[in-house]
């Protein structure tokens, strides 16, 4: 099971997407910001994280066939996370423009690309589900082992979802 866009169809969607090249320490996405535009990584390595409770949570570590900003780019909404650049890399940006127009002209290609989007959001969900499944069915208040356990279980989703991202 993979998290990375299939190679095959990244280089069919290539010509609808836009290269950007960041250098180390550029923040891609900001947390909250409302933009909507998709990043497929063609090289570096991309930290994701949340800052809301004044710590940096590592939710994901990222290289090379990642996608991220695939939630806002379905949905809308604000963005959930702060992508920063941990190397120099290269990025592919879609934004609604550029998909709009591969809906028109590669009907076949966008559906793929949609059916691989939502296998990706659907894998992070199902890791999460079973992690608050977890929680869901402990009994009573929670002991400092019981919240460490729990720490470790995020931790260690996040680092499932970032091998998965990762392809390792």
């Amino acid at each position: 099971m993979t998290y990375t866009m299939p190679m095959d169809l990244t280089a069919k969607i290539i010509w609808y997407c836009t290269p950007v090249d960041v250098e180390e320490g550029d923040v891609i996405l900001k947390r909250g910001d409302t933009s909507t535009d998709l990043y497929i990584i063609t090289r570096g390595k991309f930290r994701v994280y949340d800052d809301s409770r004044n710590e940096d949570f590592l939710l994901a570590m990222l290289e090379r066939g990642s996608v991220f900003g695939e939630m806002a780019f379905l949905d809308g909404l604000p963005r959930s996370a702060t992508i920063e650049a941990c190397t120099a890399g290269s990025l592919l940006r879609l934004g609604e423009q550029e998909f709009n127009r591969m809906t028109i002209k590669a009907p076949e290609t966008s559906v793929k690309f949609l059916r691989a989007l939502s296998g990706i959001v659907c894998r992070r969900l199902r890791v999460m589900n079973d992690a608050l499944a977890g929680v869901a069915f402990s009994s009573g208040p929670m002991s400092p082992e019981e919240e460490q356990e729990l720490l470790d279980t995020i931790r260690a989703m996040h680092h499932s979802v970032k091998v998965e991202l990762t392809d390792e």
